[in-house]
């Protein structure tokens, strides 16, 4: 009995010390850490920030036990005074300012032993909590004399490679953090703003023998990103692009938007005040935008968008100008020279359009009502999407094939094929329209010529064409009857007035009324030469143009002018006079 007590007591006497030894190791492992966390975070920023940067937070907590630490209310803070006195000097300076606000930061499973004694850092978790950056541009600040200065680079590798031989961290989250861009020092409305930020990033892995490479493959292949909104306005401040719900998961190779809209910031007609020209008013939607087997490692790390397939859906998509004002000479550049001068290199291997709308519309100063032409139920699939050089090797060839409802009732088709490594920009589009009523287009029509068409069916058309930067020729062949043109004008109070004389000598010697006519198929050739500050879209158009006007004016419009004159010289004298139809014509319907 005396021995079983015995040992009982010396159980006890051994655990006692043992709880002491462990609680003076965890005093001794938080004394020692204390400081060495504070070195390593205040010094290593202010360091490698060459003091521009300075962070303050509450005092560290730890739980050696639980081998935990805590930090509350961080703030990492710019030296303003500091940065303006370096402007105009040749240190090294950045072209952007952050001030960062951090709620929390949680991070769990430290192997403080490991990372004293043996410079090796390993982490279960890092959880940083409410997170708000604020970033402010200074531009044109690195030229002096000539002399271009280059930005100091804030290299978190090179950080963490001068104290710790390794780092192992399984998992990284942020959670609701929100960033805010301002252009300039002076704003109070960021260009850029987004809130409900998630990312989640496992086995984080530095070696110090590892490459910077590695170490970025290993990264981008466990991450995923949650945006809940994000704003951009563009520098013109003219658009703001808005996206909602964005998911990035680099493990399923997806991003997803649940919804993309492109907003004016302006009024339809003030576009053209503004810009001091005329130009386009447009505004977008897309829900959803789905992008599968996205490279995550040229997307995060390169800039560079390399996927199998881009899904948009529901499309919708208004294009409004209103003609008052200059017209602008610059040269719009066909898609394929965008792509070529792109800023960053995109391999899409197809680009699917589901249930889309594309309205165009278009209204002169004279007229209080725009003329309109839209398609709905548009699908279109757009194969090999590239500026990348080694597939430009293999295949060069963009392909496009789109079908839709024009004015919602008659299905058009147009298959087009682009050479994306031409310099002439070349390209070869086939079409075809079915059957609809030309009554359609008058309120167009008469954005530009006082006239309207009073009736006639378009039974079939067909068409193809191919061209360059330059020009397009080809053929078409346009089945339709009982066309017939009326003239119209506005008397003072905006009613609109007919004239019947007219509209019986344009109808009876400018117009070929239906093809066939008199069991012969009229088939005209194309041909147009490209306005180069105008879009693919005109270019196109005038080029289709050329082929209607070929088929419905008896010869050309110059012969019916001739015909007209000298049936009834004093009444063509009138109209002529008037520019009721030869003036604006069929030329300047588009």
């Amino acid at each position: 009995m005396a021995l079983k007590r015995w040992m009982l007591y010396l159980g006890l006497a051994v655990t006692v010390l043992l709880l002491i030894l462990i609680i003076a190791i965890q005093f001794w492992i938080s004394y020692r850490l204390h400081p060495f966390a504070d070195t390593l975070l205040k010094d290593g920023i202010r360091k490698s920030t060459n003091g521009l940067y300075s962070i303050q937070y509450d005092r560290l907590n730890f739980n050696v036990t639980g081998r935990t630490m805590v930090l509350r209310n961080i703030d990492l803070v710019a030296d303003t005074i500091l940065f303006k006195k370096r402007i105009g000097t040749l240190e090294h300076i950045p072209s952007e300012l952050f001030n960062i606000h951090i709620d929390e930061l949680e991070i769990t499973g430290i192997g403080a032993y490991d990372a004293i004694v043996n410079k090796k850092l390993q982490v279960k978790n890092i959880i940083i909590s409410n997170p708000e950056i604020n970033v402010t541009l200074y531009k044109d600040i690195h030229r002096i004399d000539s002399i271009e200065i280059k930005p100091v680079d804030l290299d978190l590798y090179k950080l963490f490679s001068e104290k710790f031989s390794s780092l192992n961290i399984k998992k990284i989250a942020v959670k609701n953090a929100s960033v805010n861009l301002y252009k300039n020092s002076i704003d109070t409305i960021p260009t850029l703003s987004s809130n409900g930020i998630h990312i989640d990033i496992k086995q984080l892995k530095i070696d110090s023998t590892y490459s910077v490479n590695r170490f970025e493959i290993n990264l981008a292949k466990k991450v995923k990103i949650k945006i809940a909104e994000a704003r951009w306005t563009l520098p013109d401040s003219i658009y703001r692009l808005q996206i909602i719900n964005m998911n990035l998961d680099a493990i399923a190779e997806s991003l997803s938007f649940e919804k993309v809209q492109f907003i004016p910031l302006i009024g339809k007609y003030d576009i053209a005040k503004i810009k001091k020209h005329e130009d386009d008013w447009i505004r977008f939607s897309i829900q959803p935008l789905q992008i599968e087997q996205l490279d995550m490692n040229k997307l995060i790390y390169n800039g560079a968008v390399f996927c199998k397939k881009v899904l948009v859906k529901n499309l919708n998509l208004n294009d409004f100008r209103y003609k008052s004002g200059n017209i602008r000479t610059a040269k719009k550049l066909l898609p394929v020279d965008q792509l070529r001068n792109a800023p960053i290199i995109i391999n899409i291997d197809s680009l699917l359009i589901q249930n889309g709308r594309i309205e165009y519309a278009e209204q002169v100063p004279e007229r209080n009502f725009p003329g309109t032409v839209f398609f709905n139920k548009v699908n279109a699939k757009i194969s090999n999407i590239t500026n990348y050089y080694n597939r430009l090797r293999l295949d060069s060839i963009c392909k496009i094939v789109i079908d839709g409802n024009l004015m919602g009732v008659s299905r058009m088709n147009i298959n087009c094929i682009f050479n994306q490594t031409s310099l002439a920009d070349s390209f070869k589009l086939i079409g075809s329209l079915a059957k609809i009523e030309m009554k359609f287009f008058n309120q167009f029509i008469f954005q530009t010529a006082n006239a309207q068409l009073e009736n006639g069916i378009i039974d079939q058309a067909n068409f193809s064409f191919s061209g360059n930067d330059i020009s397009a020729t080809g053929s078409m062949t346009m089945l339709y009857h009982d066309l017939s043109l009326k003239l119209i004008s506005e008397n003072d109070n905006g009613d609109l007035k007919k004239h019947r004389i007219g509209n019986v000598l344009m109808n009876a010697f400018v117009f070929v009324n239906e093809n066939p006519k008199d069991g012969e198929t009229r088939t005209v050739k194309l041909y147009a030469e490209r306005t180069g500050s105008k879009y693919i879209f005109n270019y196109f158009w005038q080029t289709l143009l050329s082929g209607i006007k070929s088929t419905v004016i008896s010869n050309s419009v110059k012969k019916g002018q001739q015909q007209f004159k000298k049936a009834v010289p004093k009444i063509a004298e009138h109209y002529l006079k008037k520019s009721y139809f030869f003036r604006y014509g069929m030329c300047t319907f588009f």
